[in-house]
């Protein structure tokens, strides 16, 4: 099982605009690794830092990120990600 943390899940998740070439490479990595269908771990920490970078460095409104990520991804009792 991979373990993320929150500078992947970010990279995912953010629609960054004028990033450099290895920015975008980060974020294509990071999104296919979310689609690869491999079971996954985020702690619950993880998921608490992200949903704070997300709000402050990018702005995001807060929309109870953890429960639209839990249906996203399958989250477990709020620790595991696990794409079918």
């Amino acid at each position: 099982m991979i373990a993320l943390d929150t500078n992947i899940l970010a990279r995912a998740i953010a629609a960054e605009i004028d990033v450099d070439a290895a920015t975008k490479a980060q974020s294509k990595r990071a999104q296919a690794l979310l689609s690869s269908g491999r079971q996954l771990f985020v702690s619950v920490t993880v998921i608490e830092e992200l949903e704070w970078v997300l709000r402050g460095g990018y702005v995001m409104p807060v929309v109870v990120p953890y429960s639209s990520s839990a249906s996203t991804y399958g989250v477990h009792h709020g620790s595991n990600f696990e794409r079918d």
